[in-house]
């Protein structure tokens, strides 16, 4: 979910710290990619067919090699107990979803539908249903051994957090192991990220935005800005109602912590039972434990494997297989120009400048 509101106020008071940027900017660097995030997206804007995860993750790998760019791809572990009650607030979520699609095919399917008044309103109920289908995104266990093995296959760095992928993302930047991180989670700054990327559009335009920037503008510290997330709503707590981003950071400013802003907020705030902001901040400052044996080198295609894997289980036809294999290695054929011979400037690159 990342942070509530976080992104409107920098929009609103700092705009200029976000910074357009085409994606060949990055070139010749590793980024860290919250993965999880991935699934759910391919997931979502296909219509969910049996292999949108996998095709999507494979183009988006192309997408990275052919501009120079070694992906890591970062995936959830186990979320800590504090998200429990946000993940089970999304599982309701879903439930109440589910049982509004369930009502209305049920509707669809009454002989009552016969009647010309009740006829003329079909279109608006598959419209509804339509809408509803696109919210129920569901992602199994599956999903991500998918794309976890196809990315093992191909060679590209992968790996599994031990507890949430943005603090992982965060710590792999923080300990110069990448150089950015890739995620639409706002969170990930509050996890320490000192580069965030997100996005890329039709033109392969991203925004870049940083922490330091933040709090230089802010005019706050990094534990102020914590407190800051805390205060505008993030996954690990609930908030306080009717206190907004806005009104959070002026807070911030003058009271530097939520202990100081507790202490003399006014009784129109009433602070609820459940605001445990205190192991909020402390999943957020918590030292990230990285996996064993980290590999962040691109190693070699396993072709007869991923092709059991895609056209044997996965069912992908043959032609679409050899398409992709085709597109993917003559993207590594790139990346290894770019990546390995500094004086290279890539065909994709819109600055015209090497990389010495």
């Amino acid at each position: 979910m990342g942070i509530k509101g976080l992104n409107k106020v920098i929009r609103k008071l700092a705009p200029h710290i976000i910074k357009e940027k085409h994606i060949d900017h990055y070139s010749h660097s590793k980024i860290a990619i919250d993965s999880s995030i991935l699934i759910y997206k391919y997931r979502h804007g296909s219509n969910h067919s049996d292999n949108s995860h996998v095709i999507g993750f494979m183009q988006k790998v192309c997408f990275y090699l052919r501009n120079g760019i070694v992906p890591i791809f970062v995936f959830d572990g186990k979320p800590p107990n504090e998200k429990q009650t946000i993940l089970d607030k999304r599982s309701n979520q879903k439930l109440k979803i589910q049982e509004k699609i369930n009502s209305l095919r049920l509707l669809l399917q009454s002989p009552l539908r016969e009647y010309h008044t009740i006829q003329e309103n079909d279109d608006s109920i598959l419209e509804k249903l339509h809408k509803l289908n696109k919210q129920l995104v569901t992602v199994t266990k599956q999903h991500k051994h998918d794309c976890k093995y196809l990315l093992k296959l191909l060679g590209i760095p992968v790996l599994e957090a031990y507890g949430e992928a943005e603090a992982t993302c965060a710590e792999l930047q923080k300990t110069n192991l990448v150089q950015y991180t890739f995620t639409e989670d706002s969170d990930a700054l509050t996890f320490g990220s000192p580069v965030v990327i997100r996005g890329a559009n039709k033109n392969d335009i991203v925004t870049e935005i940083s922490l330091s920037d933040i709090l230089s503008e802010f005019n706050i510290t990094y534990d102020n800005f914590i407190d800051f997330c805390i205060l505008c709503g993030c996954d690990y707590t609930t908030t306080i109602p009717k206190l907004g981003p806005l009104t959070s950071l002026n807070l911030i400013q003058q009271h530097k912590t939520i202990e100081n802003i507790l202490n003399t907020l006014p009784d129109k705030y009433k602070i609820p039972d459940d605001f445990n902001f205190e192991s909020a901040r402390q999943l957020f400052k918590n030292k990230v434990i990285l996996p064993q044996d980290i590999n962040l080198v691109i190693g070699e295609i396993q072709q007869e494997n991923i092709e059991k894997f895609l056209v044997d289980e996965k069912k992908i036809e043959k032609i679409q297989f050899q398409f992709l294999i085709k597109k993917y290695k003559k993207s590594l054929c790139e990346f290894n120009k770019i990546y390995y011979e500094p004086s290279f400037i890539s065909p994709n690159n819109k600055t015209g400048w090497k990389f010495e």
